[in-house]
């Protein structure tokens, strides 16, 4: 994905690429990797963001359940921010 500001001053692009495969015999596992870059998306604060992802699903298909984890890193060149690492995990039961 990409895409501007009408006026020109901000734009960004986005890009997700991922796989699916039969790891183990309990079911699918789902691996993704997204990066993401923006110029002057904040007219009030310009500069230039980015984000980098990593994610993974495991689906237990007699649970009806899946279990994931994910690892991002968000940066800012603009202003006095530190770049930013969350790491994500949990689960989905479907009843």
């Amino acid at each position: 994905a990409a895409g501007s500001e009408q006026s020109g001053s901000g734009s960004y692009v986005y890009g997700k690429l991922g796989y699916r495969t039969d790891i183990w015999a309990s079911g699918e596992t789902a691996f993704s990797i997204d990066y993401y870059s923006g110029d002057d998306i904040d007219g009030a604060l310009p500069g230039s963001s980015s984000a980098t992802g990593l994610g993974a699903v495991q689906k237990f298909d007699d649970l009806s359940l899946e279990a994931y984890l994910g690892y991002y890193r968000y940066g800012f060149d603009g202003a006095n921010v530190p770049d930013i690492t969350s790491v994500t995990f949990g689960g989905r039961w479907k009843f």
